[in-house]
């Protein structure tokens, strides 16, 4: 089956030399293209390696303990560096000089599964290598009957400055890629070692794997890229942009773009220059799993990492590297994601990670009887599983079902076209008052999926919270002022119903230095309510191909998410004055007040004060929403959208299809890809439908997703009075100053909000 648009935010094709001729046979792969992606890495985003290895000269066995059936041996390790050029800066230790030649020295543990005077019970061990704070890692895999090699590339001890130091005349690699060179020399120690190094077993290249966390799992994976001796790796929540190439991990996604912090250390301090829009890198992170390729790689990620690792990111890098992995006619299982729930720390199973490298080496148990019963298929690994629309195909979707009925005409009334585009007639609703269980309730305990899985921020002195579901057992929770009470205390307030970016990750809970909207706004005098969407964070196996195996061609994700909103204002409706006694208010746990009520919990919200707030994707939807519910007070929609009717295939946002397939939104859009003119509406009539109700347009010009210019001839066409536009001259975020205008915003144009900043500066 085709991939789908890879090329929807301009990633680097990787079969494809750079003179733009195709890539077509493994040989033009090996001879050619595997080079030149390797030097676009390191001249763009890694830093270059030195031009040679240098030699190891000596391995000293300098301690040796037996513990029960096992071996522990520290070696001393120097490598003479004296080809290098001489440098009259003072090294840092453990560089050290000595007539006249210099060297590097660093000791590595050796792990065997036999005692120290034993003999290896094999002629060959398999060997498993990681970082000395990941020592616990080989203490599993020695139990498991590797021998395991730790070394000193990490924080806590690191071999990688000194490297730097004796090579940085020849060499600027990044701190990340000089530690992937300390594992490079590890591993030369492990595979040729001096002549009369003591107790050291036969090792064979091709039968080593690596893995390491985070940081350790991005050089894991450079390690295994630049040297072709590793035969396995797990890249554990390496991140961006490694296993999450930047062009899918930067600030509309709440991820880790190239101005995170680490750019000048850990990478090239000129990736800065691709902030903006990280499409425009001449080769992202994919390139290093191409690199890797026809050899065993595994991503291990979670679904709710805010540290920069997204689920969505890393299986589109995955994606991508596939095509290299096909061409090298690899085994089928060679490319894997092993998926897990939580976030950036916890829950990772090294188990599973000894698992992979099981089957990767030929040592997993194939007794039919015993499988591993957490793998997605079996026998195990034998199925890349796609947990985000990564895995969407829209032709695919557009083979499976019926085709469906014709548009309604362009006169007919919007609401009618939008339902027909969004899908929002299939399901049946009910109105939803709220509810929380009433264990929290009684005993104040926060146990709910969004809280479990570590993305929503601990109480603060600024917010109060309250987490809670609402509509068909969406996961949210409210925030309103730290010194506020419940429904008796003070007078009403105005209510912001917030809706999150493209963030697959994190949902509504930010990542580097972005602003936590919700709680910025609750300390300035509103109850927020902000939640995950439907295929994000806590919500992200509801997306993607699940969210079409569950209702085919009957719904769209971007139509469920707007009736999300719905519920999310039927909910803070029912915290009115008004609303509180209703009916339909009445229902579910607030029928018998068995335990608290939600509505006793949360203050009273003024009927008058409801808006829509949100950035990237959540203004999209927010505008949609506003559009359809006169319910809504007023709306903010931070870069939200470009024009439908005029985002032409071959555009840097990835036209159409970037909503249709690779965000897997609106597949009904799809039939319009060639002749967007006829989409059945635009932006234009959306707002036109929210007025004249008070909104904010923040449309940076140089916002990745949409054309500026365009943008604005849209909203000069359905301009009114109480619609304010900002167009500053910079990309998209939502970063404290977009926080200040929407605040400002606010206070000029919801009446009734007292000020509380009073030194914004629009």
């Amino acid at each position: 089956m085709a991939l789908h648009c890879l090329s929807c935010f301009s990633v680097a094709p990787l079969l494809r030399f750079d003179n733009g001729s195709a890539v077509a046979t493994p040989t033009a792969w090996a001879q050619t293209r595997r080079d030149q992606v390797a030097q676009l890495l390191q001249r763009h985003l890694l830093g270059t390696l030195p031009p040679r290895a240098p030699t190891l000269r000596l391995a000293t066995r300098t301690n040796a303990t037996t513990s029960g059936s096992s071996c522990s041996s520290f070696y001393e390790l120097t490598f003479d560096t004296s080809d290098a050029p001489s440098t009259r800066a003072a090294p840092p230790a453990p560089l050290v000089t000595s007539n006249g030649s210099s060297t590097v020295a660093f000791s590595v543990e050796l792990l065997t599964p036999y005692a120290c005077d034993a003999i290896s019970p094999t002629a060959t061990l398999p060997l498993f290598m990681t970082q000395w704070n990941h020592r616990e890692w080989a203490l599993r895999a020695l139990s498991r009957g590797y021998a395991s090699l730790v070394y000193p590339a990490a924080d806590t001890r690191d071999a990688a400055p000194a490297f730097q130091c004796a090579y940085r005349q020849t060499a600027s690699m990044g701190l990340i890629l000089a530690r992937a060179y300390v594992a490079s020399r590890a591993l030369d120690f492990a595979l040729s070692p001096p002549n009369g190094t003591a107790g050291l077993p036969s090792f064979a290249a091709g039968r080593v794997c690596v893995t390491g966390h985070s940081r350790n799992g991005k050089q894991s994976l450079l390690f295994a890229a630049f040297d072709e001796r590793v035969g396995a790796v797990v890249g554990s929540s390496p991140g961006a942009p490694i296993s999450s190439p930047y062009a899918y991990s930067s600030h509309n996604f709440y991820g880790e773009g190239p101005d995170a912090g680490t750019a000048g250390t850990w990478w090239l301090s000129s990736i800065t220059q691709y902030s903006d829009d990280p499409g425009r890198m001449p080769m992202d992170g994919h390139g290093v799993l191409a690199l890797i390729a026809p050899r065993y790689c595994a991503i291990a990620d979670a679904w709710t990492d805010f540290e920069g690792d997204s689920t969505f990111a890393d299986e589109m890098g995955v994606l991508a590297a596939s095509e290299v992995y096909r061409l090298l006619k690899a085994p089928s299982t060679a490319l894997q994601l092993l998926h897990r729930p939580g976030g950036h720390h916890g829950f990772d199973s090294v188990a599973s990670y000894l698992d992979w490298f099981d089957h990767a080496l030929g040592r997993a148990c194939s007794e039919p009887a015993f499988p591993l019963a957490y793998a997605d298929s079996e026998p195990a690994f034998q199925r890349l599983v796609y947990l985000t629309p990564a895995g969407f195909k829209w032709a695919a979707w557009r083979d499976a079902f019926a085709a469906p009925p014709p548009p309604p005409p362009p006169s007919a009334p919007l609401e009618e076209r939008v339902s027909w585009l969004l899908q929002l007639d299939a399901t049946p609703t009910a109105v939803s008052a709220g509810g929380i269980y009433a264990e929290e309730s009684l005993s104040g305990r926060l146990s709910w999926p969004s809280v479990m899985l570590g993305h929503v921020p601990a109480e603060t002195s600024r917010a109060q919270r309250q987490p809670l579901s609402f509509g068909d057992y969406v996961t949210a929770t409210a925030y309103w002022p730290a010194r506020r009470g419940g429904a008796g205390g003070g007078g009403a307030l105005p209510a912001v119903v917030w809706l999150h970016p493209y963030s697959y990750a994190s949902g509504f809970s930010p990542s580097y230095g972005m602003a936590h909207v919700p709680t910025d706004l609750a300390a300035e005098g509103y109850l927020v309510l902000a939640y995950d969407q439907v295929g994000f964070a806590s919500r992200l196996r509801d997306g993607g191909t699940t969210f079409y195996a569950r209702h085919g061609a009957k719904a769209s994700l971007l139509g469920h998410m707007v009736r999300d909103v719905r519920s999310a204002v039927d909910l803070v409706h029912c915290l009115t004055a008004a609303g509180r006694t209703t009916a339909q208010c009445r229902t579910g746990e607030a029928a018998l007040r068995a335990y608290p009520a939600l509505a006793d919990k949360l203050p009273l919200v003024d009927a008058s004060r409801v808006i829509l707030a949100g950035y990237s994707l959540g203004g999209n939807v927010a505008l949609h929403a506003a559009a359809l519910d006169p319910r809504v007070s007023a709306v903010a929609a931070f870069a939200a959208f470009t024009p439908m009717r005029t985002d032409l295939v071959g555009r840097p946002t990835g036209g159409l299809r970037r909503l249709f397939e690779t965000h897997a939104l609106l597949p009904r859009l799809g039939f319009f890809e060639r002749e967007p003119h006829r989409v059945p509406y635009d932006f234009d009539e959306l707002l036109r439908a929210i007025a004249p109700r008070p909104a904010l347009l923040h449309t940076p010009t140089r916002d990745r997703d949409a054309n500026a210019s365009e943008v604005d001839a849209l909203i000069d066409r359905a301009r009114w009075a109480r619609l304010v536009q900002h167009a500053p001259p910079t990309a998209t975020r939502m970063g404290s100053a977009e926080v200040k205008v929407l605040v400002r915003w606010l206070e000029e144009e919801v009446a009734g909000v007292t000020p509380r900043v009073r030194d914004v500066r629009l």
